[in-house]
């Protein structure tokens, strides 16, 4: 893993809301490192709209208990706390470190790490960028920002290993690659092709999630080829109903009709 680079881009110009700055203020204020990180980052930097906020930070989970007595009860088991604001939740992770996969979907275990860790076990280089709130510095470990400018889905560390820890990171790059208009790179395809098979083993309620955010998406059309090539939607169908297999080949062949 690369890094960590400091990208000191113009960032001060991020109009970060006024919820997230608050929950950010209370943790600087009692000492801990709070950083921005995944798709917001992503996001902004590409100027594309944001959907969710997530923060990590150094803090463990029970002491972002007592500073957030309001937070949920879910996620906590896995180091996650979830803070309801007006209109949203904003969810603060410990950096972590995952155990073993045995499951093919989630981690046995979930122990306390450390800012690379926690960037390293992460997906995909363009969703491992950290953001530095006080700086407006990018802190980037794993490359994702070249892959960003050279409009790339790379995996962290060793693509065979990010989809045998959850197989259902093969459909989600090629929905980044769908929503992004990006390319997938050659070790990461050549790891969805050896891999794709094991799609089989997911819930079909998972894959049916993914696939229509996929087939929602217009750039679909433009990337048919790459779902050919993958052979990735011949396992997906394998899992769900015939029924949710007709409405999305009915959304296909509505994207491809020609505008009037």
């Amino acid at each position: 893993v690369r890094g960590p680079v400091c990208h000191q881009k113009a960032l001060s110009s991020w109009k970060i809301p006024d919820e997230v700055e608050v929950i950010s203020e209370v943790l600087k204020s009692n000492q801990y490192q709070v950083y921005l990180v995944g798709g917001s980052v992503r996001d902004f930097l590409m100027g594309r709209k944001i959907k969710d906020y997530d923060l990590v930070t150094d803090a463990k989970t029970a002491e972002l208990e007592k500073m957030f007595p309001n937070s949920l009860e879910v996620g906590k088991q896995f180091g996650i706390v979830k803070v309801p604001v007006p209109g949203d939740i904003v969810e603060i992770a410990t950096f972590r470190e995952d155990g073993s996969y045995s499951d093919g979907r989630r981690p046995d275990s979930v122990t306390e790490g450390t800012m690379k860790t926690d960037v390293q076990r992460r997906d995909f280089t363009v969703n491992g960028l950290l953001y530095n709130i006080n700086t407006h510095e990018v802190i980037d470990h794993v490359g994702g920002m070249d892959d960003m400018k050279n409009r790339v889905i790379r995996c962290i560390g060793d693509a065979n290993s990010r989809f045998q820890e959850d197989y259902l990171r093969m459909l989600r790059a090629l929905r980044f690659a769908t929503a992004l208009d990006f390319s997938l790179e050659k070790n990461t395809f050549e790891a969805v092709k050896a891999n794709s098979a094991q799609l089989t083993k997911i819930s079909k309620e998972r894959v049916i999630s993914e696939i229509s955010r996929i087939f929602d998406n217009p750039n679909f059309i433009k990337k048919t080829n790459l779902f050919a090539q993958s052979k990735i939607l011949n396992y997906s169908f394998e899992t769900i109903s015939d029924e949710v297999h007709r409405q999305i080949l009915e959304k296909i062949s509505r994207q491809k009709k020609p505008v009037n």
